[in-house]
Protein backbone atom coordinates (compact mmCIF):
# COMPACT_ATOMS: atom_id res chain seq x y z
CA UNK A 1 0.00 0.00 0.00
CA UNK A 2 3.07 2.51 0.57
CA UNK A 3 4.31 1.95 -2.92
CA UNK A 4 1.30 2.60 -4.16
CA UNK A 5 0.50 5.88 -2.74
CA UNK A 6 4.63 7.03 -3.32
CA UNK A 7 3.50 5.93 -6.71
CA UNK A 8 0.33 7.76 -7.05
CA UNK A 9 1.58 11.26 -5.23
CA UNK A 10 4.59 11.54 -7.42
CA UNK A 11 2.09 10.56 -10.53
CA UNK A 12 0.37 13.47 -9.37
CA UNK A 13 3.08 15.99 -9.15
CA UNK A 14 4.52 15.08 -12.83
CA UNK A 15 1.14 15.79 -14.06
CA UNK A 16 0.97 19.24 -12.09
CA UNK A 17 4.46 20.31 -13.94
CA UNK A 18 3.02 19.21 -17.36
CA UNK A 19 0.23 21.05 -16.65
CA UNK A 20 1.86 24.11 -15.67
CA UNK A 21 4.86 24.31 -18.19
CA UNK A 22 2.00 24.01 -21.19
CA UNK A 23 0.26 27.00 -19.36
CA UNK A 24 2.72 29.26 -18.17
CA UNK A 25 3.14 32.00 -19.78
CA UNK A 26 5.80 32.37 -22.90
CA UNK A 27 9.40 33.46 -21.51
CA UNK A 28 8.44 32.63 -17.61
CA UNK A 29 9.70 29.69 -15.57
CA UNK A 30 8.11 27.28 -13.68
CA UNK A 31 8.51 27.59 -9.59
CA UNK A 32 7.03 24.88 -8.30
CA UNK A 33 8.17 23.47 -4.80
CA UNK A 34 7.78 19.79 -3.97
CA UNK A 35 7.76 18.78 -0.07
CA UNK A 36 9.90 15.93 0.27
CA UNK A 37 8.55 12.81 0.81
CA UNK A 38 8.86 11.74 4.64
CA UNK A 39 9.70 7.80 4.11
CA UNK A 40 9.56 7.54 8.32
CA UNK A 41 6.68 9.33 9.51
CA UNK A 42 6.34 7.49 12.70
CA UNK A 43 9.80 8.74 14.40
CA UNK A 44 9.11 12.41 14.30
CA UNK A 45 7.31 12.45 17.17
CA UNK A 46 7.92 8.56 18.18
CA UNK A 47 4.29 8.32 19.70
CA UNK A 48 4.69 4.56 20.14
CA UNK A 49 5.77 5.00 24.00
CA UNK A 50 9.66 5.04 23.24
CA UNK A 51 10.04 1.79 20.67
CA UNK A 52 13.60 0.76 20.22
CA UNK A 53 15.45 3.13 22.60
CA UNK A 54 18.04 3.04 25.06
CA UNK A 55 18.46 5.45 27.93
CA UNK A 56 22.78 5.59 28.65
CA UNK A 57 23.04 6.00 32.69
CA UNK A 58 26.09 7.27 34.40
CA UNK A 59 26.72 8.80 37.96
CA UNK A 60 28.51 11.45 39.42
CA UNK A 61 28.89 11.34 43.45
CA UNK A 62 29.77 14.60 45.65
CA UNK A 63 29.32 15.92 49.04
CA UNK A 64 26.04 16.95 49.88
CA UNK A 65 27.73 20.13 51.59
CA UNK A 66 30.48 21.17 49.36
CA UNK A 67 30.08 19.52 46.52
CA UNK A 68 33.48 18.16 46.70
CA UNK A 69 34.72 14.69 46.12
CA UNK A 70 33.59 11.72 47.95
CA UNK A 71 34.28 7.78 48.47
CA UNK A 72 30.90 5.71 48.93
CA UNK A 73 31.09 1.98 50.16
CA UNK A 74 29.55 -0.57 48.01
CA UNK A 75 27.15 1.66 46.60
CA UNK A 76 24.45 0.24 44.44
CA UNK A 77 22.33 2.45 41.75
CA UNK A 78 19.91 0.33 40.17
CA UNK A 79 17.17 1.17 37.00
CA UNK A 80 13.98 -0.26 36.44
CA UNK A 81 11.29 -0.44 34.29
CA UNK A 82 7.94 1.52 35.14
CA UNK A 83 5.66 -1.12 32.93
CA UNK A 84 3.50 1.70 32.60
CA UNK A 85 3.09 2.96 36.33
CA UNK A 86 4.04 5.37 37.96
CA UNK A 87 6.14 5.97 41.38
CA UNK A 88 2.79 7.08 43.51
CA UNK A 89 1.53 3.38 42.80
CA UNK A 90 4.46 1.11 43.22
CA UNK A 91 4.71 0.43 47.15
CA UNK A 92 7.74 -2.12 46.30
CA UNK A 93 9.95 -2.97 43.73
CA UNK A 94 11.97 -6.22 45.76
CA UNK A 95 12.43 -8.86 43.39
CA UNK A 96 12.11 -6.74 40.43
CA UNK A 97 14.78 -7.13 37.83
CA UNK A 98 16.98 -3.86 37.47
CA UNK A 99 19.67 -3.29 35.93
CA UNK A 100 22.61 -2.16 37.76
CA UNK A 101 24.87 1.38 36.84
CA UNK A 102 28.68 0.62 36.47
CA UNK A 103 30.90 2.96 38.23
CA UNK A 104 33.82 4.81 35.47
CA UNK A 105 33.15 5.93 32.37
CA UNK A 106 31.38 3.61 30.85
CA UNK A 107 27.43 3.89 30.45
CA UNK A 108 25.06 1.59 31.38
CA UNK A 109 22.71 0.97 28.29
CA UNK A 110 19.13 0.41 29.93
CA UNK A 111 16.45 -0.37 27.09
CA UNK A 112 13.31 1.31 27.33
CA UNK A 113 10.61 -0.17 26.23
CA UNK A 114 7.41 1.21 24.75
CA UNK A 115 5.51 0.07 27.76
CA UNK A 116 7.47 1.85 29.88
CA UNK A 117 5.43 4.83 28.73
CA UNK A 118 8.48 7.05 29.09
CA UNK A 119 9.06 6.83 32.64
CA UNK A 120 11.99 4.55 34.41
CA UNK A 121 12.25 4.07 38.27
CA UNK A 122 16.18 4.24 39.26
CA UNK A 123 17.12 2.96 42.97
CA UNK A 124 19.80 5.31 44.84
CA UNK A 125 21.63 3.28 47.81
CA UNK A 126 24.75 5.51 48.47
CA UNK A 127 26.06 2.30 50.27
CA UNK A 128 27.12 1.32 54.16
CA UNK A 129 29.24 4.30 54.76
CA UNK A 130 27.05 7.58 53.51
CA UNK A 131 23.77 9.18 53.51
CA UNK A 132 22.15 10.16 50.54
CA UNK A 133 20.63 13.66 50.45
CA UNK A 134 17.18 13.50 48.96
CA UNK A 135 16.35 16.72 48.48
CA UNK A 136 19.74 17.88 47.03
CA UNK A 137 19.18 14.82 44.71
CA UNK A 138 16.10 15.70 43.81
CA UNK A 139 16.47 19.49 43.28
CA UNK A 140 19.75 18.40 40.96
CA UNK A 141 18.14 16.19 39.07
CA UNK A 142 16.13 17.83 36.93
CA UNK A 143 14.54 14.49 34.97
CA UNK A 144 13.50 13.34 38.21
CA UNK A 145 10.06 13.90 39.18
CA UNK A 146 9.48 12.74 42.43
CA UNK A 147 11.41 10.80 45.38
CA UNK A 148 10.24 7.96 48.10
CA UNK A 149 11.35 5.06 49.89
CA UNK A 150 10.03 1.68 48.92
CA UNK A 151 11.95 -2.10 49.59
CA UNK A 152 14.15 -2.51 46.65
CA UNK A 153 17.34 -5.24 47.87
CA UNK A 154 15.87 -6.44 50.74
CA UNK A 155 12.20 -6.84 51.84
CA UNK A 156 12.81 -5.07 55.20
CA UNK A 157 14.63 -2.06 54.04
CA UNK A 158 13.52 0.92 52.57
CA UNK A 159 16.20 2.96 49.98
CA UNK A 160 15.03 5.87 47.76
CA UNK A 161 13.64 5.51 44.38
CA UNK A 162 13.19 8.38 42.27
CA UNK A 163 11.04 8.00 39.14
CA UNK A 164 12.60 9.52 35.84
CA UNK A 165 10.84 11.11 32.89
CA UNK A 166 12.59 10.53 29.46
CA UNK A 167 11.40 13.09 27.95
CA UNK A 168 13.24 15.31 30.13
CA UNK A 169 16.31 14.40 29.07
CA UNK A 170 15.45 16.06 25.35
CA UNK A 171 14.41 14.21 22.06
CA UNK A 172 16.61 11.62 20.28
CA UNK A 173 17.12 12.69 16.72
CA UNK A 174 15.80 9.65 14.69
CA UNK A 175 16.78 10.74 11.25
CA UNK A 176 20.62 11.22 12.04
CA UNK A 177 20.06 7.54 13.11
CA UNK A 178 20.37 7.92 17.05
CA UNK A 179 18.16 6.37 18.54
CA UNK A 180 19.43 6.83 22.62
CA UNK A 181 19.10 9.37 25.23
CA UNK A 182 22.23 9.65 27.83
CA UNK A 183 22.09 11.01 31.78
CA UNK A 184 24.25 11.67 34.66
CA UNK A 185 22.52 10.95 37.59
CA UNK A 186 24.33 13.55 40.11
CA UNK A 187 24.15 11.91 43.86
CA UNK A 188 24.48 13.79 46.83
CA UNK A 189 25.84 11.91 49.96
CA UNK A 190 27.66 12.39 53.23
CA UNK A 191 29.56 10.39 55.36
CA UNK A 192 27.81 9.13 58.74
CA UNK A 193 29.37 10.41 61.79
CA UNK A 194 28.60 8.41 65.01
CA UNK A 195 30.39 10.59 67.63
CA UNK A 196 27.57 12.11 69.14
CA UNK A 197 28.36 14.33 72.32
CA UNK A 198 24.89 15.95 74.11
CA UNK A 199 25.85 19.28 76.60
CA UNK A 200 24.49 18.97 79.78
CA UNK A 201 22.16 22.46 80.26
CA UNK A 202 22.74 23.92 84.12
CA UNK A 203 19.80 23.01 86.67
CA UNK A 204 16.44 24.74 86.75
CA UNK A 205 16.58 24.28 90.32
CA UNK A 206 15.62 27.85 92.32
CA UNK A 207 11.78 28.10 91.02
CA UNK A 208 9.85 27.76 93.88
CA UNK A 209 6.09 26.85 94.13
CA UNK A 210 4.84 27.41 90.72
CA UNK A 211 1.86 27.02 88.38
CA UNK A 212 2.06 26.56 84.39
CA UNK A 213 5.44 28.22 84.53
CA UNK A 214 7.27 27.96 81.18
CA UNK A 215 10.31 26.37 81.55
CA UNK A 216 12.87 26.60 78.29
CA UNK A 217 15.90 23.73 78.12
CA UNK A 218 18.81 23.88 75.41
CA UNK A 219 21.03 20.32 75.38
CA UNK A 220 24.03 21.35 72.04
CA UNK A 221 24.66 18.40 70.07
CA UNK A 222 28.19 18.07 69.32
CA UNK A 223 31.00 16.07 67.82
CA UNK A 224 30.13 16.33 64.41
CA UNK A 225 33.13 15.90 61.85
CA UNK A 226 33.24 18.54 58.88
CA UNK A 227 31.32 17.23 56.02
CA UNK A 228 29.99 14.28 57.90
CA UNK A 229 26.16 13.52 58.81
CA UNK A 230 23.96 12.78 61.89
CA UNK A 231 20.92 10.87 61.04
CA UNK A 232 18.55 11.07 63.92
CA UNK A 233 16.40 8.23 64.58
CA UNK A 234 15.00 8.52 67.89
CA UNK A 235 14.71 11.93 70.32
CA UNK A 236 12.76 11.21 73.33
CA UNK A 237 12.43 12.84 77.22
CA UNK A 238 12.25 10.94 80.12
CA UNK A 239 11.47 12.37 83.94
CA UNK A 240 10.92 10.69 87.25
CA UNK A 241 7.81 12.31 87.78
CA UNK A 242 4.65 10.36 89.89
CA UNK A 243 2.59 13.27 90.07
CA UNK A 244 1.68 15.71 87.01
CA UNK A 245 4.17 18.19 87.55
CA UNK A 246 5.54 18.67 84.24
CA UNK A 247 4.35 18.56 80.85
CA UNK A 248 6.34 18.78 78.04
CA UNK A 249 4.85 20.81 74.80
CA UNK A 250 7.31 21.83 71.47
CA UNK A 251 10.81 20.72 70.64
CA UNK A 252 12.84 22.67 67.81
CA UNK A 253 15.78 21.55 66.45
CA UNK A 254 18.32 24.09 64.93
CA UNK A 255 21.41 23.02 63.21
CA UNK A 256 24.16 25.22 61.31
CA UNK A 257 23.16 23.70 57.82
CA UNK A 258 19.70 22.40 56.99
CA UNK A 259 17.55 19.69 58.10
CA UNK A 260 16.30 17.06 55.72
CA UNK A 261 13.38 15.11 56.23
CA UNK A 262 14.25 12.11 54.40
CA UNK A 263 10.55 10.69 54.78
CA UNK A 264 9.81 13.25 52.14
CA UNK A 265 13.01 14.45 50.72
CA UNK A 266 12.51 17.99 51.81
CA UNK A 267 15.20 20.47 53.86
CA UNK A 268 14.53 23.20 56.14
CA UNK A 269 16.59 25.60 58.32
CA UNK A 270 14.94 24.36 61.78
CA UNK A 271 12.48 21.94 62.46
CA UNK A 272 10.22 22.40 65.25
CA UNK A 273 7.87 19.26 66.32
CA UNK A 274 4.91 20.73 68.20
CA UNK A 275 4.04 17.87 70.65
CA UNK A 276 5.30 14.34 71.31
CA UNK A 277 4.43 11.60 68.81
CA UNK A 278 4.05 9.04 71.59
CA UNK A 279 3.84 9.13 75.27
CA UNK A 280 4.04 6.84 78.03
CA UNK A 281 2.19 6.29 81.59
CA UNK A 282 3.56 5.28 85.09
CA UNK A 283 1.32 2.80 86.74
CA UNK A 284 -0.05 5.85 88.47
CA UNK A 285 -1.34 7.24 85.12
CA UNK A 286 1.73 9.97 84.95
CA UNK A 287 3.33 11.13 81.78
CA UNK A 288 6.80 9.88 82.37
CA UNK A 289 8.04 9.74 78.71
CA UNK A 290 7.58 11.84 75.43
CA UNK A 291 8.98 10.80 72.09
CA UNK A 292 9.28 13.21 69.29
CA UNK A 293 11.46 10.99 66.92
CA UNK A 294 10.05 9.40 64.89
CA UNK A 295 7.17 11.37 64.09
CA UNK A 296 5.14 8.27 64.13
CA UNK A 297 4.69 5.39 67.00
CA UNK A 298 7.13 2.61 65.20
CA UNK A 299 10.02 3.09 66.11
CA UNK A 300 12.26 3.92 62.65
CA UNK A 301 13.66 0.59 61.14
CA UNK A 302 15.85 2.27 58.80
CA UNK A 303 17.04 5.81 57.79
CA UNK A 304 14.04 6.46 55.42
CA UNK A 305 12.57 7.23 58.75
CA UNK A 306 15.18 9.93 60.40
CA UNK A 307 16.19 13.39 60.26
CA UNK A 308 19.82 14.08 58.46
CA UNK A 309 21.85 17.22 59.50
CA UNK A 310 25.24 17.21 57.56
CA UNK A 311 27.73 19.44 58.57
CA UNK A 312 29.96 21.57 56.21
CA UNK A 313 33.44 23.48 57.41
CA UNK A 314 30.98 25.44 60.17
CA UNK A 315 30.83 24.38 63.36
CA UNK A 316 28.88 21.78 64.20
CA UNK A 317 27.17 22.63 67.41
CA UNK A 318 23.30 21.51 66.75
CA UNK A 319 20.82 23.37 69.35
CA UNK A 320 17.85 20.94 70.81
CA UNK A 321 15.34 23.05 72.60
CA UNK A 322 12.67 21.97 74.81
CA UNK A 323 9.50 23.97 76.20
CA UNK A 324 8.00 22.54 79.18
CA UNK A 325 5.27 23.55 81.58
CA UNK A 326 6.15 22.74 85.45
CA UNK A 327 3.77 23.07 88.27
CA UNK A 328 4.99 22.39 91.95
CA UNK A 329 2.68 22.99 94.63
CA UNK A 330 5.67 22.94 97.24
CA UNK A 331 9.51 24.42 96.66
CA UNK A 332 11.05 20.92 97.35
CA UNK A 333 9.17 19.07 94.28
CA UNK A 334 11.40 19.02 91.83
CA UNK A 335 11.84 16.39 88.57
CA UNK A 336 14.57 14.91 86.73
CA UNK A 337 14.90 15.46 82.47
CA UNK A 338 16.26 13.16 80.92
CA UNK A 339 17.13 13.48 77.19
CA UNK A 340 17.69 10.50 75.16
CA UNK A 341 19.23 10.33 71.16
CA UNK A 342 19.64 7.44 68.95
CA UNK A 343 21.31 7.74 65.61
CA UNK A 344 21.38 5.43 62.40
CA UNK A 345 24.10 4.70 60.68
CA UNK A 346 24.13 4.17 57.04
CA UNK A 347 24.13 0.82 57.18
CA UNK A 348 20.55 1.09 58.61
CA UNK A 349 21.99 0.18 62.66
CA UNK A 350 20.28 1.91 65.52
CA UNK A 351 22.99 3.12 67.53
CA UNK A 352 23.30 2.98 71.46
CA UNK A 353 21.45 6.25 72.68
CA UNK A 354 23.52 8.93 73.71
CA UNK A 355 21.66 10.56 76.91
CA UNK A 356 22.07 14.01 79.54
CA UNK A 357 19.87 14.39 82.42
CA UNK A 358 18.83 18.14 84.48
CA UNK A 359 17.04 18.70 87.67
CA UNK A 360 13.81 21.17 87.16
CA UNK A 361 12.51 22.25 90.77
CA UNK A 362 12.13 24.41 93.85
Amino acid sequence: MKSIKVGTLLLAAIVIIGAYMIFAPNGTTPNISIPALNTNPSNTQNPQGFVNTKVAFLYQETLATSGGAVTTTSPSYRVFSSNGQRLSGVSSLYGAAGSTIASGTTATGVDLKATDQGFLFVSINTGTTDFPDPAKILANNPQFTSCKWIPVDTASVNRLVCEMEVSRLGTPNYFAGTSSYSTTLKIQANLDDLALTESAPADQDSMGTTAGTDVYVTWQVTALSATNAFSFAKISFTSNQTSAYMALYELTITPSTPIVNMKTATSQSSLTLPSAAKTATSTSGVTQYWQYIPTGATDAQDYSDTYLVARNTEGDNIDVRLHAKVSFPAATDAVTLVLSIQLMSAANAIQTATTDSMIIGG
